[in-house]
């Protein structure tokens, strides 16, 4: 019996729609004995990493994926999904390039079929079982318009690469159809259950989580709670023994077919430092020493008369060699550019912290305030031949000023060279109470009798708030509702909840 593959795979990186995190995911899939596993977030690749990582730990194929949300291009005025697979590095830059263009399209202007076809090279392409334009289309009689919907596709994606998806928990009528208009288009089927969470039991939680992004309540938590789901990481075997029962094995084999086309490899490089453009394209390190020396002379005029300066000229030249050798001259150009447009902009800065205050290329250029020489600052601290590390140049800038010395970074640079880092906002103690208060129809006079239960810790668990709160303890014993509440909110603390821009991080390449 072939082996099945879940190949249409959601983390908790799809926020707020399931409960699976990467770690739990991989885990998961070892124990049931998967060689191989997909990870398909909705538009975003933000776990596609650790996901990678994690299975060559393993010993499990990573197969790197997307579920791309499109707005249809025969039913313009609906949303449907589509899911892509790397087949190889310039799969997966491909796939790259697919959620960038998702994630910097306008409100105004969604994502359409049209403008990814040009990047569907090197990947696998599935239409889903649930929510697909051409099952919209089939299910409306529309064969004709499913033909020149799937046309556009066949185009673009790579011969062999295109495979109509069915689903044991599809409408019988709707996947005997697609099974028939892949038979007449010459096209092979897959077998695409989605794996939304781990256990049938996560259903709650996971309905919870969807509940929240959406803003609503659920009617009869009580009664959902015993309901369990289907979209779980179920044995290869068990699901092949039902695609067997509908006499479908070949959807089942294709799972494995695409596992082997997909092998990426990803390279994981040293950092690579952007170029700073120096005046008349003199070498880094030549420009470097320049305003090194004329700065160095500024700060020596402060000094008392008659002190020895020969050690700062001594211990210059000894820090620009280290520099100079490990490769980072750009690097101490590119902080001095922007910490000297500070200046000029009347910029306060802070005097510099951590190792970085031992450097004295940092104190000529004006990146720090503090004299190591002085001090007894030792630069090794900072930077040392022997250990090949980055340099770390913590900037302070005040808060009402960082959006103008990140505007410059971006003049300077060019927006397709400069971003700023994510960050994800986690469903800490209260919050998760709250969100899960809102879902379970709570009154805000009782969402406040269940925050004022909550220590005021910081970082506080639900668990080490329960262990320290009678009037917690008490407030869970009042009903089984409330117990559920709180078994709940366990469940999703510390899932990412939203995304926002780090408010200090940017990457320069």
């Amino acid at each position: 019996m072939p082996q099945y593959i879940p190949l249409q795979v959601l983390s908790t990186f799809s926020l707020l729609q399931s409960t699976s995190t990467v770690k739990g995911l991989v885990q998961s899939a070892k124990q049931q004995g998967y060689p191989a596993l997909a990870l398909t977030d909705i538009d975003v690749m933000y776990g596609i990493v650790d996901f990678y990582n994690a299975c060559r730990q393993a010993d499990i194929t990573p197969i790197l994926g997307i579920t791309l949300n499109l707005v249809g291009s025969q039913l313009t005025d609906q949303t449907f999904s589509l899911v892509a697979l790397a087949k190889d590095q310039t799969g997966y830059q491909n796939l790259m390039r697919l959620t960038t263009m998702k994630q910097t399209a306008r409100a105004d202007e969604p994502l359409t079929l049209a403008q990814i076809l040009p990047v569907l090279g090197h990947l696998v392409v599935l239409t889903p079982a649930k929510d697909s334009e051409l099952g919209a289309l089939l299910l409306q009689n529309a064969a004709d318009r499913a033909a020149t919907w799937l046309a556009q596709l066949r185009e673009h994606v790579d011969a062999d690469s295109l495979y109509l998806g069915i689903s044991l928990d599809q409408a019988p009528v709707l996947r005997t159809t697609v099974v028939g208009f892949a038979q007449q288009q010459h096209l092979p089927i897959v077998a695409l259950d989605p794996v939304d969470y781990l256990q049938s039991t996560d259903y709650f939680a996971v309905s919870v989580l969807r509940a929240i992004d959406r803003g609503q309540q659920i009617d009869n938590p009580e009664l959902l709670k015993e309901t369990p789901g289907g979209h779980y990481l179920r044995s290869a075997d068990a699901i092949a023994q039902d695609y067997q029962q509908l006499d479908l094995m070949t959807a089942v084999a294709a799972t494995v077919e695409i596992a082997d086309q997909c092998q990426v490899e990803l390279v994981f490089q040293a950092p690579q430092l952007p170029k700073f453009p120096t005046p008349e394209d003199q070498p880094a390190n030549v420009y470097l020493r320049q305003l090194c020396q004329t700065g160095l002379k500024k700060r020596l005029a402060d000094l008392p008369e008659g002190t020895d300066t020969q050690p700062y000229f001594d211990r210059l030249e000894h820090e620009l060699q280290v520099i100079d050798q490990m490769g980072f001259d750009d690097y101490f150009l590119i902080v001095w550019d922007v910490m000297n447009y500070a200046h000029e902009a009347d910029i306060t800065t802070g005097p510099g912290r951590g190792s970085a205050a031992g450097s004295l290329v940092a104190y000529a250029l004006k990146i720090t305030d503090v004299d190591p020489l002085q001090y007894d600052l030792l630069f090794e601290r900072f930077l040392n031949a022997k250990r090949a590390n980055m340099p770390d140049i913590d900037l302070d800038i005040p808060d009402n000023r960082r959006e103008q010395v990140l505007n410059y970074v971006h003049d300077k640079y060019g927006h397709d060279r400069v971003a700023q880092i994510i960050t994800f906002g986690t469903l800490a103690a209260k919050q998760a109470l709250r969100d899960v208060g809102r879902v379970f129809g709570l009154s805000s006079y009782d969402m406040s009798d269940w925050s004022a239960a909550i220590p005021n810790q910081l970082h506080i668990t639900l668990q080490q708030a329960y262990d320290g709160s009678q009037r917690l303890q008490n407030l869970i014993a009042d009903s089984s509702k409330n117990k559920l509440l709180f078994e709940t909110a366990q469940r999703i603390e510390g899932l990412p909840r939203h995304y926002s821009t780090h408010a200090a991080g940017v990457v320069l390449s």
